[in-house]
């Protein structure tokens, strides 16, 4: 996926559904894609979710700083402050605690002052404006230096290696 100057969407191996889905909300300002889910922003900031060629709002402010796809129904949008995450999370990686659904909402706010986030396979992690790492989710392999909490876990976990990062992928 692509979007260029003009805001048009570019994609190779996309079905032809998920491109006119997309493509009805040009021109794009953002884009994040995982699985069969696009997350956008159309011109306006509003935030929209492509899914097998439906197009619907998710009920959050418009203008995030960064939107994140972490998985086909679980998402995340991160504002100045706070970093808002739905959806419904097989590992829990929309951060709520549950594998139940939930929507985006101020009593569902993952984490305030955060200036990034990212995914894994079952896992999302995110940083705090001090500079230490959080992550959610499943960790099969302890693959985020939470010691002693591999397994199943979905409860956010503070990763004590990590104490001044400025970037997370």
């Amino acid at each position: 996926w692509a979007i260029d100057r003009d805001g048009r969407v570019h994609c190779d191996g996309c079905t032809e559904e998920q491109l006119t889905a997309v493509r009805s909300i040009e021109p794009l300002q953002t884009i994040t894609v995982n699985g069969w889910s696009a997350l956008v922003t159309d011109p306006d900031g509003n935030v929209q979710h492509v899914y097998r060629g439906k197009v619907e709002r998710p009920a959050v402010p418009p203008n995030p700083l960064q939107l994140e796809a972490l998985s086909d129904s679980a998402f995340c949008a991160r504002y100045a402050d706070p970093l808002l995450c739905w959806g419904y999370s097989s590992y829990g990686q929309h951060g709520q605690g549950s594998k139940d659904r939930v929507e985006p909402a101020d009593d569902n706010v993952l984490m305030r002052g955060s200036r990034g986030v990212a995914r894994g396979d079952y896992h999302a992690c995110a940083i705090r404006a001090n500079g230490r790492v959080f992550c959610w989710g499943e960790q099969p392999f302890d693959d985020h230096g939470v010691f002693g909490r591999p397994g199943r876990g979905h409860a956010r976990s503070e990763v004590p290696s990590v104490h001044d990062a400025v970037a997370i992928a």
